[in-house]
């Protein structure tokens, strides 16, 4: 690493404008940063060589715009201390303040500094936003700092960008860097509209277009650009690259949706070059990573957690499952009987079960109870039936049963639920037949996402499209690129911020990248469209496809309903977001309401604008 960054500086012309021990102490500095990246998440980027060149050396090409002797600089967000720590590695007269909201971090740069001997470094444990209402944080920092450093600032939210020219507005010195092409965090409110309106914002400033990718060949860099300026919100440019045409993109049409597993399991057994699958959802990878699993063949992953096997569907079902092999388990019976065709109530049931005997099953207590309609008696005995055949019958098969003809699909589609768990609870008992072996499967797996050790040095890896951002691989398989999925959303704005996701995806690749499409799902002819790859491959016109008509939306719910039904959004409510899904509302202050979700974490939503677009409801219980 220290030669990769001496020979860097040599070729910018920096070599006698910097300490002649500064590229040791980058390289001490991104050994530590590799070594505490392993266990604490600090860069996406675990290649010592690339650590060198696009971490180090992309700090040090800043001297040549910009002078920081005896300079002040705020590094907001600094994450993983760059480009803060570097400058001041690179020039020790330059005061440097590193601003982040994980005090873990901190103490890390902290731990840093001291060991390389830096002075005139301070760590700040707050967030942008926060630092910007603390009037005597405003007061230390505005004027302070003579150079403002912004990076990846497509990603930051409208607040954080009203800190900024807070913290601008003595010496006028900003510099950002940003692509909003590339602008993938909506959902965390990135603000791209900051760099659209940067001249506005700051009169006077330039904008440098980079329109050049070195990375990627041109048959990539060609389609890429023709599909992403299908975008309306965004700065006119062209790429281009320099590289050679390159192998065509492919598009390779499988007969199912499943067999897209075996394919990609045998491209792992063959990889030779830096490979990697993308998709949208960490969910997308769980049935690869059971197959590769089973067949012993190495791969790297970045997830780690098990959000899938703790979701209302995946938690459902599995209940479901186990039930059949003890079926006078009258606890997890209750956790799930109304949500299938039986039409009993929660207070009949509840009576009828009460002191049950523990020598019977459920459904002989109901049936023998006399407190049952013949319509009610007939419900259970159907269901009886169902549940007898639940054992013998593949694990794929008695999930399909329990969805089709049990009533549990027609509950998912009452209740709005995300269905898309499904498929890869599917595809994953497709792989372990038997019903008993796939419970104890599906445990064993979760245990093993939730201590997969990283793999810096296998060439196979597995990773959403947000994890990839930043990173390059030979070799890049898209999967999963299906309407409903990516693209997720219809509204022109949300639809943008799709094909800049996909986007991101296709140009992590350098020499080659594929989709993988599927004509059927599961053995039935599937109804996917996967307009983003037809997009993207120029088989549609650059006109966006004129969609269904869709009936008019009515002006939606007026505010004295919504003030009616604010009444019961109260801590200890359980609620359902059409994003976030299931989750119970811990925090109340004024309209804003703290939401603990089972599978999206804590978040804070506003409870006027969710419920006037209709994207929270109260959960519904039988």
């Amino acid at each position: 690493m220290e030669q990769i960054i001496s020979s860097g500086l040599e070729e910018l012309g920096l070599t006698a404008q910097v300490p002649e021990d500064a590229p040791a102490m980058l390289s001490r500095y991104g050994q530590r940063l590799l070594e505490k990246n392993q266990v604490m998440n600090l860069t996406a980027i675990t290649e010592p060589e690339q650590v060198a060149r696009l971490h180090m050396l992309d700090c040090a090409a800043l001297l040549k715009f910009c002078d920081f002797e005896n300079k002040t600089l705020i590094d907001v967000g600094t994450g993983a201390g760059f480009p803060g720590m570097a400058l001041k590695i690179l020039v020790p007269s330059l005061g440097v303040t590193l601003l982040d909201s994980l005090a873990n971090r901190l103490d890390w740069l902290d731990g840093v500094g001291a060991g390389l001997g830096l002075e005139g470094l301070e760590t700040v444990h707050q967030r942008a936003e926060e630092a910007g209402r603390d009037p005597a944080l405003r007061e230390r920092f505005a004027g302070r700092y003579d150079y403002i450093l912004v990076d990846e600032a497509q990603d930051t939210s409208k607040i954080q960008h009203a800190i900024l020219r807070l913290l601008a507005s003595g010496s006028g010195n900003i510099f950002m860097v940003g692509d909003e092409d590339q602008s993938i965090y909506g959902f965390r409110a990135a603000w791209l509209q900051a760099l659209l309106e940067f001249e506005q914002v700051f009169p006077g400033a330039k904008v440098l277009k980079l329109e050049t990718n070195y990375r990627s060949t041109r048959a990539i860099v060609e389609k890429s650009d023709a599909f992403i300026r299908r975008n309306q919100n965004r700065r006119p440019k062209k790429m281009r690259t320099e590289n050679q045409q390159g192998s065509p993109i492919r598009r390779i049409m499988l007969e199912d949706y499943n067999r897209q597993y075996n394919y990609l399991l045998k491209v792992a057994e063959n990889c030779e070059e830096s490979t990697a699958v993308l998709y949208r959802n960490n969910d997308s990878a769980l049935p690869l990573i059971d197959l590769l699993e089973q067949k012993g063949v190495p791969y790297a992953c970045r997830q780690r957690e098990g959000f899938f096997f703790t979701s209302p569907l995946v938690r459902d079902i599995t209940d479901m499952l186990e039930f059949a092999f003890d079926d006078g388990n009258k606890d997890l019976f209750l956790r799930f009987y109304y949500k299938l065709d039986l039409k009993l109530k929660k207070a009949v049931i509840s009576q009828l079960l009460y002191g049950m005997p523990k020598d019977k099953s459920v459904f002989e207590v109901l049936l023998e109870s006399g407190g049952l309609e013949p319509w009610q008696i007939g419900k259970v005995k159907a269901m009886q039936t169902h549940y007898s055949k639940l054992p013998y019958l593949t694990s794929f098969a008695a999930i399909q049963r329990l969805v089709r003809y049990m009533g549990y699909g027609d509950y998912l589609q009452e209740q709005h639920g995300d269905t898309t768990k499904l498929d890869i609870l599917l595809s994953l008992a497709n792989q372990t037949p038997s019903v008993g072996q796939f419970l104890l499967h599906l445990q064993e797996l979760k245990e093993r996402i939730e201590t997969l050790e990283p793999r810096p040095d296998c060439p196979f890896v597995l990773s959403t499209i947000h994890a990839s951002k930043g990173l390059e691989y030979d070799h890049v398989i898209l999967i999963d690129a299906v309407d409903g999925l990516l693209p997720s959303a219809d509204e022109a704005e949300e639809l943008e911020e799709e094909r800049r996701l996909f986007y991101v995806g296709a140009t992590r690749a350098r020499k080659q990248l594929e989709f993988l499409c599927y004509e059927n799902k599961f053995g039935e002819p599937s109804d996917a469209s996967f307009s983003f790859v037809s997009q993207f491959l120029g088989e549609e016109p650059e006109k966006e496809p004129e969609r269904k008509a869709q009936p008019a939306k009515s002006a939606g719910p007026s505010k004295e309903q919504i003030a009616n039904w604010m009444k019961d959004y109260i801590p200890g409510t359980e609620v359902t977001h059409k994003i976030f899904g299931r989750g119970l509302l811990t925090r109340r202050e004024g309209t804003f309401a703290t939401i603990s979700f089972m599978e999206a974490g804590t978040k804070k939503v506003d409870l006027v604008t969710c419920l006037r677009q209709e994207k929270i409801w109260l959960t519904h219980f039988v």
